[in-house]
């Protein structure tokens, strides 16, 4: 193996070990907060900013379509992604609104939003006092921005604090599997 896989391995597993050291109390939170959503007949939405949209359809697609578990779909979505309204938006210099609109007509109270972050994208953060509006409760589950969360008052904030981007989506997609199977225990019983 090349000392540059070697390296990339040991960054990666470092990452891992040293955000759940931290964040696996807030990821538990944030699985009991979407159990009880569920419980409770509400929704689960997904938004994610940057490149973290294959991620936000790949943890709706794991609580929909469990295919190695026999159980029910669980009522969940990731909101849209179209291009065509990401570019009418950036056209008419309101991008930051991408999400805005989709909560407005989607969300009801009883629900609940999850954001995946890179940066503490605009869309994302304006979403959430949308969402806040709508009494849903809001988590976030970001690369590496803290502190612009909680200003913004997010209900509950997993940062990784991870070095690169590059890093920081791997260990995103084991806190997204994580996350699906905390809730499929709680629900489920396995």
């Amino acid at each position: 193996m090349s000392d540059k896989i070697v390296v990339a391995l040991q960054n990666h597993n470092a990452l891992l070990e040293r955000s759940l050291a931290h964040e696996a109390g807030t990821l538990e939170d944030i699985a009991q907060r979407i159990v009880e959503t569920f419980n409770g007949g509400g929704r689960l939405f997904i938004a994610a900013g940057g490149s973290l949209g294959w991620l936000a359809e790949v943890l709706a697609t794991c609580l929909l379509h469990r295919l190695e578990v026999e159980r029910p779909a669980l009522p969940v979505q990731a909101l849209s992604l179209s291009r065509e309204l990401a570019t009418a938006l950036c056209q008419a210099g309101q991008f930051d609104q991408f999400y805005t609109g989709q909560l407005q007509s989607l969300v009801r109270g009883g629900d609940c939003l999850l954001l995946l972050d890179e940066a503490a994208d605009l869309p994302l953060l304006a979403a959430l006092p949308v969402a806040k509006e709508l009494d849903c409760p809001v988590a976030v589950l970001s690369v590496a921005e803290r502190e612009a969360w909680l200003e913004a008052e997010a209900d509950l904030v997993v940062s990784l604090d991870a070095s690169t981007r590059t890093r920081g989506r791997e260990v995103l997609l084991v806190y997204v599997h994580l996350l699906c199977e905390l809730i499929e225990a709680e629900l489920f019983g396995f």
